[in-house]
């Protein structure tokens, strides 16, 4: 059986340091954070981490609008700037309007293809403008995420 504990405190301060520097639409929005204690895989990849909106038989005990589970194990072996950079991912997930809702991820193509093919889509075109503007940041670590080959 799994266990999940609560998120410590360290990753509440940085998810509102980022609330308030990327994410100002979720300031009012009511989000739990979660250790899961081993991570889990999808397709063969760990999973760092997953927002969603939280089950209708939590909220008779808690209302949240999110809940954010970050794998434990991959989570204590990640440098600060990583541990940043997941939390942030997560948060991005977060929509508010009418109802929160849960965004989906800006891109999802095969390597292979753009290898072959470059910007051949509007979504693959402004990941590489992100690229650009990002100054090639490359923060270390990437060998701890269990399950991925480098190409």
């Amino acid at each position: 059986m799994t266990d999940y504990t609560e998120a410590p405190t360290e990753v509440i301060e940085i998810a509102q340091e980022l609330i308030e520097a990327y994410h100002p639409h979720l300031k009012e929005a009511r989000i739990g954070f979660i250790f899961r204690e081993i991570h889990k895989k999808s397709k063969g990849k760990a999973i760092m981490g997953t927002a969603r909106k939280p089950p209708a038989w939590l909220n008779v005990f808690e209302e949240l609008d999110f809940i954010i589970e970050l794998a434990e194990d991959i989570y204590a072996a990640l440098s600060p700037e990583r541990r940043r950079a997941l939390i942030d991912h997560e948060l991005c997930h977060c929509g508010m309007g009418e109802q929160p809702y849960i965004k989906p991820h800006d891109i999802e193509e095969f390597t292979d293809i753009i290898e072959r093919y470059g910007d051949w889509s509007m979504d693959i075109m402004l990941t590489r403008r992100a690229f650009q503007r990002s100054e090639q940041k490359t923060l270390e670590g990437f060998e701890l995420e269990i399950g991925h080959e480098g190409k």
